[in-house]
This record gives structure tokens, C-alpha cells and sequence, in this order.
């Protein structure tokens, strides 16, 4: 089975990364590693996260914001597909399992989800961008579908488990944004994959 490599960056939220952590543990398909890259924190982060062992792999480096914490975490991941999640967000338990079985299915590089907010509301525009995709549905889009572009807001970085030699192949996360570091990948990502 192919290798699933999780990278959570993180700065100073140790009670927020904990809570991550025990939803990637709930997950119905265990990945290879999760990679937890602490971007400098000057918490207690490292005490409580260093020492958890297993497939918890701490990496600890120098405040360069989460750009570099996510690309560090790529270069450090043995497994063939990422998976992002933010140290304040939380995974639904067949997420992993899900999106592996489709990209396994359809041959795909990218695998993006929906997703919500605590009260339930959608935060991303997937619903919009195909209306016949139906709570539940898959479907693959070939890279020349561009509807992804005609709409204010798209899936969130969390959602995506990504080839790592795609993510490779298009850079990575740029350094130098501060905001949209995310947007400018996955649309990168879709235009080549």
C-alpha cells in the first residue's frame, strides 16, 4: 500500500496541534509518518510533541513562517503522498482512507476535499464550481478544466493529499507570500495535474 506522509506545521499552539494530532490518530487508514514541523515556537510545544514517539516525528526549526515549516515537512516525508493538515483544524475519521481509495481509483496527482467550519457551514466553493456533484460523490476533472478558477473561494490545503513528486514538480510553497501561499499552489497543482 502506498505511503501517506502527514506534515502539520505549527507555532505556538500546543494545545491545538495535540487536538490535530488525536484526529489523524482517529483516522480510519493510519499514515506511514506525521510529521509535526514546529516553526520556532517559543511555547511548550517541543515538551509535549517531541516526546510522543511512534509515527510522531517532531522537526523543529527556525521561524520562517508556514511556507517554509510545510516544505520543510516535504523534504523530510519518506511517504509517496502528503497530506496537510493545520495545527488548528481537525480531520473527519475516512478522510485518509477516502481520498486514497480515489486517487488509487482515478490515477490522479491531487485529491482536494470539501469541507466545514464547527457549525457545519461549507467554507470552500466545490458545490458551486460542479453542481452534479452530489454530499459524497468523486469525480476526477482533467487538468483543462478550469471552473476551479471561476470562483471566490476553493477547497482549503488541508483537505489535499498530494502526490509528493507533483508537489515537487511545481516548487512547492512559496517562501516569499505571507497569504496565499496556499492558493497559488493548489492552483498550480490543478493547472498541471
Amino acid at each position: 500500500m502506498p505511503e501517506i506522509s502527514v506534515i502539520i506545521p505549527t507555532y505556538n499552539r500546543r494545545k491545538q496541534v495535540l487536538e490535530a494530532l488525536a484526529s489523524v490518530r482517529a483516522q480510519t487508514l493510519m499514515p506511514a509518518e506525521i510529521l509535526v514541523v514546529d516553526d520556532g515556537s517559543t511555547d511548550d510545544t517541543e515538551e509535549h510533541v517531541a516526546g510522543l514517539g511512534g509515527i510522531v516525528r517532531y522537526l523543529r526549526k527556525e521561524n520562517g513562517g508556514v511556507s517554509s515549516a510545510r516544505n520543510h515537512g516535504i523534504r523530510m516525508a519518506k511517504g509517496e503522498w502528503i497530506a496537510f493538515l493545520d495545527s488548528d483544524d481537525e480531520w473527519a475519521p475516512g478522510k485518509l482512507a477516502r481520498q486514497l481509495a480515489c486517487l488509487t481509483r482515478t490515477g490522479s496527482k491531487v485529491c482536494l476535499t470539501g469541507c466545514t467550519n464547527e457549525e457545519g457551514d461549507r467554507l470552500d466553493d466545490l458545490e458551486t464550481m460542479d453542481a452534479n456533484l452530489g454530499a459524497g460523490d468523486e469525480r476526477a476533472y482533467p487538468s483543462s478544466d478550469y471552473r476551479f478558477f471561476r470562483h471566490p473561494r476553493h477547497p482549503y490545503i488541508q483537505t489535499a493529499m498530494v502526490s509528493r513528486q507533483a508537489l515537487l514538480d511545481v516548487g512547492c510553497f512559496d517562501e516569499t507570500l505571507r497569504v496565499a501561499e496556499d492558493t497559488k499552489l493548489l492552483y498550480r497543482l490543478v493547472m498541471n495535474h
